[in-house]
């Protein structure tokens, strides 16, 4: 075969073989013929989130907020304000803001003194509020807690507050007291709060205890023996200790409108519905009074066996320690009694009526006044005080009746005396006085 024909062949050949891969080198990968290699792409760019979404993100909602946000990147938004009564906290949430120490002794009118009261955040705080208290006043100088005045007299003796101590819609209906530091007072007021119980510490007169009974009635033998009642025979005993224990007079529709204690098993009680009402050491017994008379205001006993009780229409009933005898001292209703002893009682009520009993009978004196007198009390046969409705006082020294001035017009209720100069009397729209 000649050379031109071997080069013709070999031509023929080449032409129909598949394509031979190209390499750029021994050691590399084939390149795809006919492929075009791509080139690298550009980073991708993160979009960063809002302020809200990076807030909402960190479940924050106030306050000035410090973090990475989404892309990494450190960020501080203001993530908003918290409405009012709420304060940011350190998370950046809203809460409970309590009221500062002046805005809660404010909320207390505690003008001075020390509270323990529970904030809106339901917290128990004890606070020591700013003494406000102008020249010639003293924390407590007006006989309430808390409060600032000034303590002024009659010429009689009677001293009061000279600013309101007390709520003017709460009445008082009973004193006790059974030294210089250790008193009790009770009354009513619906828009007040209902019942409440006072006691005196010797410097001020502080609320301890509330009920939705009205309260009428306070005896007692000692500091740590004291009866309270009211309304739907409702009592609280106080022993001594920190608490009062709570019961009722024998009978559930008996208000007990007064009291008297010849010793700690031997209490008597007076009320609705003509009804007496006795304490033994056990507990207590109720007595219909028959026969049945107006209902009985008011009780006071020298003994055991020598009880009185008054009410309505000037009618008497009187305990021998057997049975109740009945009489009758004209016809105005009789609200108080008291006396110092078995021949020397005295008994007060509408129209200024006075009437005494020498042991033997009784008899009218006269008052000069027509206000009701509603309260009796003494310390022996020459000091006994006569008060009653327009702030009218009146003493007796043994043979004489004469007017004291006690600085109110309001109406007395009740009347305690412990010595001719430590006698309480109190009254309508949250009066006390103190006969020094």
């Amino acid at each position: 075969m000649t050379r031109a024909i071997l080069t013709a062949l070999v031509a023929l050949a080449a032409a129909c073989a598949p394509a031979a891969q190209q390499v750029t080198g021994d050691d590399q990968d084939p390149v795809d013929a006919g492929v075009v290699p791509i080139a690298d792409a550009s980073p991708m760019t993160c979009a960063a989130e809002s302020d809200a979404a990076f807030c909402a993100r960190l479940g924050a909602n106030c306050g000035q907020l410090s973090a990475d946000d989404n892309c990494g990147q450190a960020r501080t938004t203001a993530c908003g304000s918290c409405a009012s009564g709420t304060a940011c906290g350190a998370s950046n949430v809203c809460g409970c803001e309590p009221e500062t120490a002046d805005e809660l002794c404010t909320a207390a009118q505690a003008a001075c003194g020390s509270i323990t009261v529970v904030d809106r955040c339901g917290a128990t705080r004890n606070l020591a509020c700013a003494d406000t208290c102008g020249s010639g006043e003293t924390c407590g100088g007006g006989w309430a807690d808390n409060r600032c005045g000034a303590t002024t007299c009659t010429a009689g003796g009677w001293c009061r507050p000279t600013t309101a101590s007390i709520s003017s819609l709460f009445d008082f209906n009973a004193v006790w007291t059974s030294g210089a530091s250790s008193g009790w007072a009770a009354g009513y007021g619906e828009l007040a709060g209902g019942g409440k119980l006072y006691r005196w510490n010797g410097t001020t007169w502080r609320a301890v205890a509330t009920t939705s009974r009205g309260l009428y009635a306070i005896a007692g033998t000692s500091a740590s023996d004291v009866w309270i009642a009211g309304g739907y025979g409702f009592t609280w005993h106080y022993d001594g200790g920190s608490t009062l224990t709570t019961g009722t007079a024998g009978c559930f529709d008996c208000d007990v409108f007064d009291l008297w204690a010849l010793g700690p098993q031997d209490v008597w009680g007076a009320g609705y519905d003509h009804k007496a009402m006795h304490f033994e050491g056990s507990g207590w017994g109720v007595t219909a009074l028959y026969p049945v008379p107006a209902a009985p205001r008011a009780v006071w006993g020298a003994a055991p066996d020598d009880v009185w009780i008054v009410g309505d229409a000037g009618t008497m009933r009187h305990w021998n320690g057997l049975d109740w005898s009945a009489t009758t001292v004209g016809n105005v209703g009789l609200l108080d009694i008291w006396g110092s002893g078995p021949s020397d009682v005295w008994a007060v009520g509408s129209s200024g009526r006075i009437v005494h009993y020498d042991g033997h009978g009784w008899s009218a004196i006269a008052s000069g006044t027509t206000q009701t007198l509603r309260a009796v009390t003494g310390t022996d046969g020459s000091h006994v005080w006569f008060a009653g409705d327009n702030g009218v006082m009146l003493h007796w020294n043994g043979t004489a009746l004469a007017a004291e001035q006690s600085g109110t017009t309001r109406a007395i209720r009740s009347l305690w005396a412990r010595s001719p100069t430590d006698v309480w009397a109190v009254g309508a729209a949250g009066l006390i006085l103190h006969h020094l």
